[in-house]
């Protein structure tokens, strides 16, 4: 009866539920494709031809290059907000070591000894290292 229903009315409630489900398990099985990984230890070749005249003389270029995946390291990051002292709020006394920065600013440095950092409202940076009160927060910026 459904059926014959569909047939008669084009736009019935029932074909427009069906058409609304099929569009959101197309969508739903587009969006899962992105979650994808390539595994580890995978090798991927990126080749490139270019084709070109130079002064009514053609010219063609190629070369290809290939990169292997590795394994991610699982990782979590917490953000802290810092609690002066008499601050209300509850939180637990952290270490913060001293860090370092690249004043190149690239990854093979040379890196030097970061200066602490300020708290909102204060002039001067805390001294690192150092032990300071820390709460979660939800808020980074």
């Amino acid at each position: 009866m459904t059926q014959l229903a569909i047939a008669l009315c084009p736009d019935s409630a029932v074909k427009r539920a069906v058409r609304a489900i099929a569009l959101a398990l197309l969508g739903l099985s587009l969006s899962l494709s992105v979650l994808a990984a390539t595994p580890p230890n995978t090798n991927i070749t990126n080749t490139a031809t270019a084709s070109y005249s130079v002064s009514g003389t053609p010219t063609t270029a190629a070369g290809a290059v290939t990169v292997t995946t590795t394994a991610r390291t699982p990782s979590t990051i917490q953000f802290l907000q810092y609690l002066p002292p008499g601050s209300p709020g509850v939180g637990s006394v952290e270490a913060v070591p001293a860090t370092q920065c690249s004043s190149s600013g690239t990854a093979a440095g040379p890196f030097v000894p970061s200066s602490g950092p300020t708290p909102l409202g204060s002039a001067a940076p805390l001294a690192v290292p150092g032990n300071y009160q820390l709460q979660p927060t939800s808020q980074y910026g």
